[in-house]
């Protein structure tokens, strides 16, 4: 299994409660794929990790090839260039074995 972790940080005036929310609400309708076995997304947990990030997510797919064929199907590149580029300042991910 590979395991995607996304981490956004968000403009301030999107770095509210009700932003998170609709980014939060936006990663898990995409992640209705067929190619995604689950999705967990949030704001952090603690003030260390709050100080860095806004938001966390973490996808899992039953194969790298799969996680790639996700990433760059139409509705990501939507949910990336329409909806999180004009929301976020810095965006990292990173795939790992699970």
């Amino acid at each position: 299994m590979i395991a995607w972790y996304l981490f956004l940080k968000l403009h301030p005036e999107h770095a509210t409660a009700e932003g998170r929310a609709q980014v939060v609400s936006e990663l898990r309708r995409v992640a209705q794929s067929a190619e995604v076995q689950s999705v967990s997304a949030g704001a952090p947990a603690d003030a260390h990790a709050l100080a860095a990030w806004d938001l966390g997510a973490c996808f899992c797919f039953a194969s790298l090839d799969a996680c790639n064929r996700f990433l760059a199907s139409p509705s990501m590149r939507a949910l990336h260039d329409e909806f999180l580029a004009p929301r976020v300042l810095v965006q990292k991910s990173w795939s790992f074995e699970a």
